[in-house]
């Protein structure tokens, strides 16, 4: 999950934040809901404590966690 803006060109969506979306949904197992640390701070569900990645296509690092669904 990332939350961030994206550009609606008719059905489709393009931008950073959509790139970063897939590069952390990538990151995860099968049975595993990654997050932007960012996205998941309303403290709805509990998460793991963050980790820092390098996703590629992208400048600065950013904190991933993992969203316990169960």
């Amino acid at each position: 999950m990332h939350a961030s803006g994206a550009t609606q060109v008719g059905r489709n969506f393009s931008g950073k934040g959509v790139h970063e979306a897939a590069r952390i949904a990538a990151l995860a197992n099968g049975d595993q809901i990654l997050s932007s640390r960012t996205t998941a701070a309303d403290g709805r569900f509990p998460i793991s404590n963050a980790q820092t990645v390098k996703l590629r296509g992208t400048s600065e690092p950013v904190d991933i966690v993992s969203v316990d669904w169960s």
